[in-house]
């Protein structure tokens, strides 16, 4: 039996979600700020040795720790707004409605579904190529598939796709949101080591019609 949610609990969800995607993009750019290495390199000198300043080993170790946190806390709260969103519009539909469904012969289709909701309702990128044995290939990604949404970057943050590889990190899943032709999905990509190059195995370009 679903939880019925009301329309507060529901913006406060999404109130949530927005914050916790605020604080990852500050991270980030911590991370990725003059004199730091960034979201994945080595906390080392140009010789190959650990950097003296042991106050900033500490601090970009407690950034990152805390980016990943995030980012799951993001994935779980996506979660609960996806099944806050459909108990909410199951328990408010008009009597009407409701009848007509029960009646239907049919069952309901994955069209029924809205998933490219704001901000992910614009596409920003597409996929140029999908890579064999790739885990973008593993999670369901195709060539020609439109990106509306990957992870907590959308079309107003995604700063010429630059924003893309800062939620990308080995064993964190992404939850990466795409139309195929008619149909909306809704993909969990988990960047990982391949035999090939990088943590996924596709090329993706800015999206143009």
């Amino acid at each position: 039996e679903k939880t019925v949610i009301t329309r507060e609990e529901l913006e406060a969800l999404v109130t949530q979600k927005d914050a916790i995607e605020a604080e990852i993009t500050a991270l980030i750019d911590v991370l990725n700020s003059p004199g730091n290495p960034g979201l994945r390199g080595g906390l080392i000198d140009a010789e190959g040795f650990p950097i003296g300043d042991v106050g900033k080993i500490i601090e970009i170790r407690e950034v990152r720790s805390r980016l990943a946190r995030r980012q799951n806390d993001h994935i779980q709260i996506m979660a609960k707004i996806e099944e806050g969103l459909c108990a909410f519009y199951s328990a408010n539909k008009p009597q009407k409605e409701k009848k007509t469904e029960e009646e239907a012969t049919t069952a309901p289709t994955e069209k029924s579904k809205k998933i490219l909701t704001p901000p992910n309702d614009v596409p920003f990128a597409k996929v140029n190529s999908v890579m064999p044995g790739s885990p973008a290939e593993d999670s369901g990604l195709e060539a020609g598939d439109i990106i509306y949404g990957f992870g907590t970057v959308n079309h107003q943050n995604h700063r010429n796709l630059a924003a893309i590889p800062g939620v990308v990190q080995e064993g964190v899943m992404v939850t990466v949101l795409i139309r195929r032709g008619e149909k909306e999905s809704q993909i969990s990509l988990v960047p990982k080591k391949w035999n090939g190059r990088g943590l996924l195995g596709c090329h993706i370009l800015p999206y143009s019609n």
